[in-house]
């Protein structure tokens, strides 16, 4: 039977590894473009966008990718308040 201090060893050495292989599993996830991500921010919303939102208390965070052109290229809703405001979210962040 092995003795505690070596099993204690044992899983601090493969706590270890697993902490130092993480970042060489993940890969490394450089943006084509070089740029680091960036916050931006839209045009300001029409009356009737404003309204739809306020109905639906839309909130949320979208993900969009930027070509160099400055179009939006992709957009993924990553958090939305409710299933219905997807949709307004999406169309707010192409805009």
């Amino acid at each position: 039977m092995p003795s505690i201090k070596l099993l204690r060893l044992a899983f601090i050495g493969a706590v270890l590894i697993a902490t130092l292989a993480a970042p060489v599993i993940a890969g490394d996830k450089k943006n084509p473009c070089g740029k680091p991500p960036d916050l931006v921010s839209g045009s300001k919303p029409s009356k009737a966008e404003l309204e739809q939102a306020r109905e639906l208390r839309a909130q949320g965070s979208v993900a969009i990718t930027i070509s160099e052109e400055d179009d939006v290229t992709e957009a993924q809703v990553v958090r939305a308040s409710s299933p219905e405001a997807a949709p307004l979210l999406l169309s707010r962040a192409r805009q």
